[in-house]
């Protein structure tokens, strides 16, 4: 497939400019962001309902990078590993020697950070970074923009930046003409940013903030098997993303999920006690998993998907109550197909093996250590439904 960096939005260069690096980054994160851009496209530009089984497609990328050699030998078996498993598709990637030459536009920002993190403008992200902006340290927030949450994103992101050398980078994730509605790889893009922008600043690490319940993310059915569930988050993958790091020469930076043992809910207390508001929680933060445009409203909740259910029962559980905005009505809610899924689901039993059934852990992580926090969700769940 034929995608170059024309075919995204954000030039590479509009986002040189943005990160206004302290330092020339190395050509490894360089050329890991490149590859990921590239990825992204060829992603949204093969429709998987022209794949056999209405899913899994065979993609071929041809990617021009500052130096393929490593990415010919174990960094590329990695990145195939990690694309097999987030999107579920058979990728055969050829890299190749480019005959650009990348140039970095310099600014005057150039104080190094503690550490970089993603922000969604989810509860997640907005819990750990409000948290993490109270202890003064230098943090740089990276965030993909979407045109209908701009505004809330920059509101909240605005209120965490400001002092103590913490600032904030958004970017574009918009790929031109774009064929295929599911978006597997762009937790791949967004870690791979980070990364990036991570090796510019002399960050040690590099923060994904997700709940316990949503980094395993356990499929409710098994029709949901694979990556039919997103795992973007999920302890095996960021287990590949430090292998990959790590095979690339970088040992002092490490990828992490600062919330791997808390529940929806007990994210939504670490938010609280970080001096967020309930209301703040309900009209800042946003969680839906369907996009805006088809929500009826600019950021409103449709209220029925699976990030929008753990939302809810999230927020009941740490305030006794939901303020936020949903499209749906709760006798719709109740009948939708996630609340089904998710009752199937409450009403089996669950177990170690179910952790590991389709998706492998890292070693030295024990799907009983994984157990507590689902636990403690599932009874976050089922307090929700009653709700309802």
């Amino acid at each position: 497939m034929p995608v170059t960096s024309d075919d995204v939005q954000e030039t590479e260069e509009t986002l040189q400019r943005a990160v206004q690096f302290g330092v020339l980054p190395p050509p490894w994160s360089t050329d890991l962001l490149h590859i990921a851009r590239m990825v992204f496209v060829a992603d949204k530009r093969c429709d998987r309902r022209k794949a056999p089984d209405r899913w899994t497609r065979t993609i071929d990328l041809e990617v021009e990078l500052i130096d393929p050699a490593p990415w010919r030998d174990r960094a590329g078996r990695i990145v195939l590993e990690l694309l097999t498993v987030l999107t579920g598709d058979r990728w055969r990637l050829d890299f190749r020697q480019t005959n650009e030459s990348f140039e970095v536009q310099m600014g005057l920002f150039d104080e190094p950070v503690s550490e970089v993190v993603l922000f969604s403008g989810g509860l997640d992200s907005t819990a750990y970074g409000s948290k993490r902006s109270r202890e003064r340290e230098p943090l740089l927030f990276v965030t993909y923009q979407d045109f209908h949450l701009y505004e809330l994103q920059r509101r909240r992101l605005e209120k965490m930046s400001g002092g103590d050398g913490t600032r904030y980078v958004t970017t574009s994730q918009r790929v031109q003409e774009v064929q295929e509605w599911s978006s597997r790889s762009r937790g791949f893009l967004y870690v791979a940013t980070a990364i990036w922008a991570a090796t510019a600043r002399g960050a040690s690490r590099v923060c994904i903030p997700e709940n316990g319940q949503l980094a395993v993310n356990p499929p409710l059915t098994p029709s949901r098997l694979g990556s039919c569930s997103t795992r973007s988050v999920h302890p095996y993958t960021l287990h590949l993303l430090n292998e990959l790091i790590a095979c690339l020469g970088e040992q002092d930076l490490t990828v992490e999920n600062p919330l791997w043992s808390m529940t929806k809910g007990e994210v939504c207390e670490l938010a609280l006690q970080s001096g967020l508001s309930a209301e703040e929680l309900a009209e800042e933060t946003y969680s839906c998993g369907s996009h805006p445009a088809n929500t009826g409203g600019r950021d409103e909740h449709c209220g029925a998907c699976v990030p929008c259910l753990l939302r809810r029962s999230g927020l009941h559980a740490s305030s006794g109550g939901d303020r936020t905005r949903y499209k749906e009505p709760p006798e719709r809610v109740r009948q939708h197909e996630n609340v089904r899924a998710l009752e199937w689901w409450l009403n089996h039993e669950f177990g170690e093996r179910d952790i590991v059934a389709d998706m492998p852990l890292p070693p030295g992580l024990s799907a009983r250590s994984l157990l507590p926090v689902l636990e403690r969700g599932r009874i976050e769940y089922r307090t929700m439904l009653a709700s309802l």
